[in-house]
């Protein structure tokens, strides 16, 4: 074995794509591979660099871009992403915590990437001890049932908290807590808050169907996206304020190509 896992303890997540039998069927394996596949790596990137940098800051080592790695591992199986952390969590508490929010990270990210490309994620993040093998490759463990189980009953398309990763959450605008659509009643839960983003996803190309389901998925994904309205704080931003966040990522991103040697398309 290469390389493994095998008392792993930390966070676990599961990401299906939506419609993913209609875009394989409409676009081919080429439109998976550059917007889910590519998309993975960024998001994967982008998260461990501003983990990184959150670390820094609060330690005061501000010289190494690599120091504190919380990396992703994601792995995209048919049409199910599975995504652990690589640092370690087991220590003590603050590890975990800089560990979870690395993977709330790049849930956010990875949703809005997604949403870019017109394509709708759902998923779920879960804490606790798994048996993880990279060659051969397997997942067990009790977290990763949890998560599939809690992944396929949503209606819509977003990332719920297990309540069992909820106590290794810090304060951030990352997530919240809202009433998730499952299929027979909504359940308040800690959830993802991707809508943190100036571009607004085009929900009628991503929920592409006259299908009912997909539909109530739809109006369920756009009454979460309206009642955040964390978007509006971009409206709302001056062309001063506009002008220097913009110039802010500019500068986060060509760092980020730099050092992890990625581009960002």
């Amino acid at each position: 074995m290469k390389e493994d896992y095998y008392n792993y303890e930390g966070p676990v997540a599961a990401i299906d794509i939506l419609g993913y039998g209609e875009l394989l069927k409409n676009y081919g394996i080429k439109y998976i591979k550059e917007n889910i596949v590519d998309q993975l790596q960024i998001a994967e990137t982008t998260a461990r660099y501003f983990t990184n940098r959150e670390i820094r800051l609060s330690t005061g080592n501000l010289s190494d871009p690599m120091s504190g790695a919380y990396n992703i591992l994601p792995i995209l199986f048919s049409d199910t992403i599975i995504a652990i952390t690589t640092g370690e969590t087991t220590l003590n508490k603050k590890l975990a915590d800089l560990s979870m929010a690395s993977m709330c990270r790049f849930c956010e990210i990875m949703m809005q990437k997604a949403f870019e490309k017109n394509i709708a994620l759902r998923g779920a993040i879960s804490y606790g001890k798994c048996y993880i093998s990279i060659e051969p490759l397997y997942y067990i463990g009790k977290p990763i049932y949890e998560i599939f189980k809690l992944e396929k009953e949503q209606e819509w398309a977003g990332i719920t908290i297990a309540d069992n990763a909820k106590k290794y959450l810090g304060k951030t605008h990352r997530h919240t807590e809202y009433e998730v659509p499952f299929k027979k009643e909504r359940k308040k839960m800690k959830v993802i808050n991707w809508t943190f983003s100036p571009d607004k996803p085009d929900f009628d190309k991503c929920f592409n169907s006259k299908d009912e389901e997909v539909l109530d998925k739809k109006e369920n994904t756009i009454e979460f996206y309206e009642k955040m309205g964390s978007y509006k704080h971009f409206v709302e931003e001056d062309e001063e304020t506009k002008a220097r966040r913009k110039k802010e990522v500019e500068k986060a991103m060509k760092e980020i190509e730099k050092i992890y040697n990625i581009k960002y398309e």
